[in-house]
């Protein structure tokens, strides 16, 4: 704060330590002068605890994700396919979190695997194909199960993606989407998506995801 005093400009400054607050000012001459000594702790309100709990909530959903990375590309070693059956589950309940999507389990549902995806809402006309296998053949191959049974009733079809990040596509869809909307920048969806995603929500969207993450995911191990 400044203020002007018999023609001199002084800036004040505020200091807590050990439960006293001192302010002191100083004039152009650099001599300090002490104006409020205080024995008691006054408390700042500030958006800086905010700003911590938003990192650690953040820092947290990363370690689960990393966790989670690592499991599934252990299994993918020793062929245990019980994981990808159930990390259906895990992304449904996910996504409808982090996006206010109302996404069910279309193989459950139905009681066998879809041609073409595995998740849908059809309130937000979307369909999810949860998947381990990155890269073009993957989504050229959905796209063709996809387009022209399933697209008049879902505007959107994307991607999910156990990992944190995914390599860019530089493949050519447009021979394989008969005027169909999809963007495979926009449409692949991975665990950094989400964190992106997690970054503009509030604190307690935020915790409200962590726990999820927590609950879903602790055989993992301990929370942070």
């Amino acid at each position: 704060m400044t203020c002007v005093a018999d023609s001199f400009i002084y800036v004040r400054f505020c200091f807590e330590l050990e439960s006293k607050i001192s302010v002191i000012e100083f004039g152009f001459n650099g001599a300090p002068r002490i104006l409020l000594n205080c024995d008691f702790t006054c408390k700042l309100i500030s958006r800086q605890p905010v700003a911590i709990q938003r990192e650690d909530n953040l820092n947290e959903m990363k370690d689960w994700f990393v966790r989670l990375q690592g499991h599934v590309q252990a299994n993918k070693f020793v062929k245990h396919q019980d994981l990808n059956i159930e990390i259906e589950y895990f992304f449904r309940d996910l996504l409808n979190k982090a996006y206010g999507w109302n996404l069910g389990n279309k193989n459950a549902l139905f009681g066998q695997s879809q041609d073409s995806f595995d998740l849908s809402c059809d309130t937000e006309s979307i369909a999810i194909q949860v998947t381990v296998t990155q890269g073009a053949p993957k989504i050229r191959k959905t796209l063709k199960s996809f387009i022209g049974t399933h697209d008049s009733l879902y505007k959107r079809l994307a991607f999910v993606y156990p990992y944190v990040n995914i390599s860019q596509s530089r493949a050519d869809f447009s021979g394989n989407l008969n005027g169909y909307d999809f963007n495979a920048e926009k449409d692949r969806i991975s665990f950094g998506t989400i964190l992106a995603k997690a970054q503009d929500m509030s604190v307690v969207e935020q915790s409200n995801l962590l726990q999820l993450l927590r609950d879903e995911l602790k055989p993992l191990g301990s929370a942070l």
